[in-house]
């Protein structure tokens, strides 16, 4: 059964200064479900930490590449740029978007000609990048990014407490990676510092830490034994990004960077 595509509620995706998706609650979802139509539309439906399943819609589609993509995965992060003489080849994941876009077109060498006459022929269009975990992604040009809330009942979102004492327990951490000469000793450290971060209601620290536990997510892939933890602590950075308390920005006092 196709993917509903009622495109009269699709409401626009709204990107950063850090060409990122926001507000959509789609970071850190599970994808339930993928839908391609050629030279019209890629759609996801993605069940958010709080329960709730969205739709993300990449209309308009002109191309797409697609890299070790499957059902269940986690969305880790969603990138967007506009086509343009302005488009910034610095920024962060551009050059992995035409990895994933081009790599099964072009060689290596040819990569840079291939972008660039694909930025003309696409010149106002978006160029779209999709990272996952464990190393799926989707790089696509299309026309319009929009999103919707799927009707029907959502999963309640779990308590925090019950989500703390989780962490914390033998019985989803592995009971080595207390050991401070164990790979996981790192994140289990970061976990514990965005809890008290949490309770102390410190925006900063916990802005801090989170930042350094997706880091280690996504440069340490879970053994077998540790992806259970693994799927906690993903929960447990959703959830700290959406009730991170409002305060100043700035850094943790005494972290070192």
């Amino acid at each position: 059964m196709p993917i509903e595509n009622n495109v009269a509620d699709i409401m626009p995706a709204h990107i950063d200064a850090q060409h990122q998706l926001r507000g959509a609650g789609i970071h850190d979802a599970e994808m339930r479900r993928i839908e391609l139509v050629p030279g019209e539309r890629f759609a996801i439906i993605l069940r958010g930490t709080d329960g709730i399943e969205r739709q993300l819609v990449l209309d308009g589609l002109a191309e797409i590449g697609l890299e070790h993509l499957t059902n269940g995965m986690i969305v880790i992060y969603i990138y967007a740029w506009t086509l343009d003489a302005g488009a910034a080849s610095d920024r962060q994941g551009w050059k992995e978007a035409w990895e994933t876009l081009l790599g099964d077109r072009c060689s290596a060498n040819q990569l840079s000609a291939a972008t660039d006459r694909l930025r003309r022929r696409h010149d106002g269009l978006k160029l779209v990048y999709i990272v996952t975990a464990y190393g799926g992604a989707v790089a696509a040009i299309c026309r319009e990014i929009g999103w919707r809330q799927l009707p029907g009942a959502s999963e309640p979102a779990e308590p925090l407490a019950s989500l703390y004492a989780k962490l914390n327990s033998l019985d989803h951490v592995p009971q080595i990676a207390y050991r401070r000469n164990h790979m996981l000793y790192e994140l289990v450290c970061y976990v514990n510092c965005i809890i008290g971060a949490q309770l102390s209601s410190n925006a900063g620290a916990i802005e801090t830490f989170t930042g350094r536990a997706r880091e280690y997510i996504e440069a340490n892939p879970p053994r077998p034994d540790a992806e259970e933890y693994y799927a906690l602590v993903r929960r447990l950075i959703a959830a700290a990004s959406r009730t991170e308390p409002a305060s100043q920005p700035g850094s943790v006092a005494g972290a070192p960077e």
